[in-house]
């Protein structure tokens, strides 16, 4: 799962809860979930710098980051459910 713009997070934030909660309860992995999320909202902020300065590198390279968080979380609730 991938987002592109901050936009897309909603859902896939959504999917990710919604493997989470079907684990047993790990706070470690509703932590990383939470890291994303500040990582998203930092994202937005510089989405609309972003549109004002018409310069995308920054947003881009955070996009990239969050993608890497998001596989990184994905990967250790796979993890939680194989352990299960």
């Amino acid at each position: 799962m991938k987002i592109e713009t901050s936009l897309d997070w909603g859902q896939a934030r959504q999917e990710l809860l919604t493997q989470i909660q079907s684990l047993s309860y790990n706070s470690d992995l509703r932590k990383m979930l939470r890291a994303i999320d500040d990582m998203v909202g930092k994202l937005s902020q510089i989405e609309v710098e972003s549109r004002r300065t018409k310069n995308n590198t920054k947003s881009a390279e955070r996009i990239a980051q969050i993608n890497n968080a998001i596989e990184n979380l994905e990967q250790w609730i796979t993890m939680a459910m194989l352990m299960e």
